[in-house]
């Protein structure tokens, strides 16, 4: 896993590094949407077949709910934040299909928090609420630095028409 880490950010600085060399540059920025939130990218066109992107998303969430486990009832809370910072390299296979890969900070988290609402029967007594307990329950990657692979169909850098569009569709590694 580090060795793939090292070789995409080497993939990446040269990338940048040709970027200062080439001779026709196109820049361009890029507002996204994705399952990690909403963003922008700023885009490095160095080559007819090649680009840097550099961006963020961010996108966060949060609802109380209540649920029932063994005639209890529980009120709970539910924190979802999501969002990255990322440096991806694409590489047009064709001009509307390319492939991408790169780095990104991986902001995957979610903590959710509950008590007992209601008491707990137990044969001819009954528990009180306060008696029952709570939970804290936190998932977040074991990675924060996340390798990323993806497949997309477009041209995000349009140069004849000053817009373009792409879809994509890739993936984290997270760890466990």
């Amino acid at each position: 896993m580090k060795r793939l880490i090292f070789t995409l950010s080497m993939l990446f600085l040269l990338t940048l590094t040709g970027t200062l060399y080439a001779q026709n540059i196109s820049l361009g920025v890029a507002a996204k949407a994705s399952t990690t939130g909403l963003g922008g990218d700023v885009i490095v066109q160095f080559h007819e077949r090649m680009t840097a992107r550099v961006g963020f998303d961010l996108m966060g969430y949060e609802r109380g709910f209540k649920f029932e486990e063994q005639d209890v009832t529980y009120d709970a809370t539910a924190q979802i934040k999501l969002g990255t910072i990322s440096a991806l390299y694409d590489f047009h296979i064709t001009p509307l299909f390319f492939a991408s890969a790169g780095l990104a900070v991986n902001n995957f988290n979610i903590f959710s928090t509950g008590k007992a609402a209601s008491d707990f029967p137990y044969g001819d007594i009954s528990i009180p609420a306060e008696k029952v307990g709570s939970f804290e329950i936190e998932v977040y990657p074991s990675m924060k630095i996340s390798p990323y692979l993806g497949l997309g169909v477009g041209n995000l850098l349009n140069t004849e028409k000053r817009v373009g569009f792409a879809f994509e569709l890739g993936a984290l590694y997270q760890g466990s």
